[in-house]
């Protein structure tokens, strides 16, 4: 149980306890002190950036800290107003290789981590130079320059929280506390809190807290000692440019900086012209990007003479009966008529009939249900699609259906529901469905989804394929807004391409 502990040594007791924002407050400025049952050597922290400008803080000597007012969520900033500080700070996450974090701000060619454990860290502040009354002095960069101007400020590492979009409550880790009223409007939280799209950040900030008269236009340097370098790793992003940037990285060697690739070497393209962009169904093919479609309607029980007198028997006689009344040519195979299964061709559409199946409900196992599996060619699926979609109209029983579509083994998807809800929240045109976890909206096109894996086939690596399960109806669904839905997912970085097959 981690608990906070007071300026005169005092039990404040648990954060979800907490009842003021001071208290709130210390406990995220002592962040570094609550590492767990791992040590603060193994602990890291983590600042995504890019190899020029790690290899600036190397051979300049300096980390630099921005004025809160150019932060990227600047909510926390505008609703507190009139401050009696000025804050700087750098941002670090607790993350390490996180897919999302590379997207927003370690993208290729020249995409970069530089990593530092919790005790360097703690032993950056403490090598400061301070004054007598303790404060620390750093200098003023002003046009890109450090200058030899010094403020005075105190240095601190803090953790961020993380409030809820529609409540008070506020989040560090896996703990909720929700007894502050309103933490937006707290001065005391200023720069120590975030929306909760935010939260897959893990963010963690090197601070600086200085008088109200130091202007806003400024940053702040904070002077490193000279062993630094040797304390630090530089990892490069998955598909970081090594030709182009090979002498910066021996640079960071000759420095004593320890360099080494990203665990998603090879594995995960990061370029958004060539992978987001280039990368969509209009342009390549939904077939390059869907392995294949299917439908799976599950209907009752057959009765005990195994007849096919169900729900699901009776709409498969209709779709033969639909062809036959609008000419439509296709190929059959009856099986036997009490048992074995039947199938039908038509158009780049597959129907089997699947006679007797066990399906589970809940965890008991249902015998001898009728289903219809349904597979659409993915080479044609808009033409397959619209017949599809004027046969289904005829099983009444089911106005809304699901179509689960299997990504390619090169094509990837983000797998936490942290990660793909900062994507989701960023974009107007989707929202979540508040019902069901890791389940979203379009609202342009009104197609519910979610992005699952796919633990029937095991990928390269380990890696498991990806299912996109889209709901639709039958009376509604527009011809191309599942392929749209599809294209727009790659476009937001939902999913991705891993491994470029175009040539």
């Amino acid at each position: 149980m981690t608990v906070v502990i007071g300026s005169g040594g005092e039990n404040k007791g648990r954060f979800e306890d907490l009842s003021s924002a001071s208290d709130v407050k210390a406990y995220l400025k002592n962040i570094l002190k609550y590492s767990g049952n791992t040590s603060k050597e193994n602990k890291l922290l983590s600042h995504y950036s890019r190899i020029e400008c790690v290899l600036n803080i190397v051979e300049g000597g300096y980390l630099w800290l921005g004025s809160m007012s150019k932060m990227n969520d600047n909510l926390e900033y505008v609703v507190v107003r009139d401050l009696p500080y000025k804050l700087f700070f750098m941002s670090f996450s607790k993350m390490s290789e996180n897919i999302a974090m590379y997207r927003m701000y370690s993208q290729a060619p020249g995409g970069i981590i530089l990593e530092m454990s919790y005790k360097d860290a703690e032993n950056l502040i403490n090598d400061i130079p301070k004054d007598s009354s303790g404060k620390c002095i750093l200098h003023v960069v002003k046009d890109k320059k450090v200058t030899e101007e010094t403020v005075k400020a105190d240095v601190y590492w803090a953790a961020i929280c993380y409030k809820e979009l529609h409540s008070n409550k506020i989040k560090t880790g896996s703990v909720t506390n929700s007894r502050i009223k309103e933490p937006m409007l707290e001065d005391e939280l200023a720069g120590f809190i975030k929306l909760d799209g935010w939260e897959f950040e893990k963010e963690v900030r090197l601070c600086a807290v200085t008088d109200n008269n130091v202007e806003d236009d400024i940053s702040l340097a904070i002077k490193l000692p000279k062993a630094f370098s040797s304390k630090i790793s530089a990892i490069k992003c998955p598909d970081f440019d090594r030709k182009m940037y090979n002498s910066e990285i021996r640079k960071l060697k000759r420095y004593g900086v320890t360099v080494r690739e990203s665990e998603y070497e090879d594995i995960v393209t990061l370029d958004k012209t060539t992978t987001i962009n280039k990368v969509n169904p209009n342009n390549i093919g939904f077939e390059r990007i869907i392995e294949r479609a299917e439908i799976a309607l599950i209907g009752d029980s057959l009765d005990s003479y195994g007849k096919c007198d169900s729900a699901i028997g009776k709409f498969y006689l209709s779709i033969t009966e639909y062809l036959d009344k609008n000419k439509i040519a296709y190929s059959k195979d009856e099986g036997d008529e009490n048992y074995s299964n039947s199938c039908l061709v038509v158009k780049g559409l597959k129907f089997e009939y699947l006679k007797s199946i066990s399906v589970m409900n809940g965890n008991t196992a249902k015998p001898n249900v009728t289903a219809l599996r349904i597979s659409i060619a993915t080479n044609s699926f808009n033409n397959s699609m619209s017949l599809l979609i004027d046969i289904l109209r005829l099983f009444n029983m089911l106005d809304t259906n699901c179509i689960r579509l299997y990504l390619r083994s090169n094509y990837s998807y983000v797998k936490s529901v942290e990660e793909a809800s900062s994507i989701i929240s960023n974009h107007s045109d989707f929202d979540v469905d508040r019902m069901h976890l890791n389940t979203y909206l379009h609202n342009k096109s009104g197609l519910k989804f979610s992005v699952k894996a796919d633990d029937t086939r095991k990928r390269f690596a380990g890696i498991f394929g990806g299912i996109v399960s889209i709901e639709f109806n039958n009376k509604a669904v527009s011809l191309d807004s599942i392929t749209g839905l599809i294209n727009r997912l790659l476009e937001i970085g939902l999913i991705f391409c891993i491994k470029d097959d175009h040539n």
